[in-house]
């Protein structure tokens, strides 16, 4: 018996690109955990603990806010 062919799926309009445009900021900010020299993430990891959060989150919040609203991102300057 010959089997049925394949049904095509229904996709959207896809992302928007601002979702996109935000996916990518995301990214380049998770990208930049990566960078930090370890005493920057154990002030990151000491304050997200105050917060009962990951140090990774924490860095992620705040830095996700402050690309939302144009700044640059902050590594630990402002922490300590």
């Amino acid at each position: 018996m010959a089997r049925k062919p394949p049904r095509q799926a229904h996709r959207g309009k896809g992302r928007s690109f601002d979702q996109r445009d935000w996916n990518a900021t995301m990214g380049r900010i998770a990208k930049l955990w990566e960078w930090l020299h370890d005493e920057e993430r154990l002030v990151w990891n000491v304050a997200g603990k105050s917060r009962r959060q990951s140090g990774y989150n924490y860095f992620i919040q705040i830095n996700a806010r402050r690309a939302r609203n144009g700044e640059p991102p902050v590594r630990s300057d402002l922490l300590t």
